[in-house]
């Protein structure tokens, strides 16, 4: 699985899911040439990657999302964390999704957490 965190995702959550996947193709959006550029700038991007978008956003990311898939462009999958969660819960729902979904699986979905 191959993942987009979006920049305002808490970090804590990202180093979590790397100690139990070393592996995880994660990258975060400030390492990019898109860093702080608009959602559908970051949506597009995310979708010609492949990548599923991580994201706190649960104001914008979801109107925009939508907006795509209703203008029959892809969106390559969302997963939304509530700020509020707490961390050791997002880390656990986000492992249980990498270990248990395919690439397939996310084409056009969003998933809101927790599972």
């Amino acid at each position: 699985m191959k993942l987009a965190i979006d920049e305002n995702l808490d970090n804590r959550i990202v180093r979590g899911l790397r100690r139990l996947h070393p592996e995880l193709d994660a990258i975060r959006i400030q390492d990019t040439e898109i860093f702080e550029a608009d959602d559908p700038v970051v949506l597009e991007w995310c979708a010609i990657e492949g990548r599923i978008l991580v994201s706190h956003d649960f104001r914008t990311i979801p109107k925009y999302a939508y907006e795509r898939i209703q203008n029959a462009q892809t969106v390559a999958g969302i997963i939304l964390v509530p700020t509020d969660l707490a961390i050791q819960h997002s880390i656990e729902d986000l492992h249980i999704l990498i270990e248990c979904a395919s690439d397939e699986d996310w084409t056009n979905r969003l998933e809101y957490l927790p599972l």
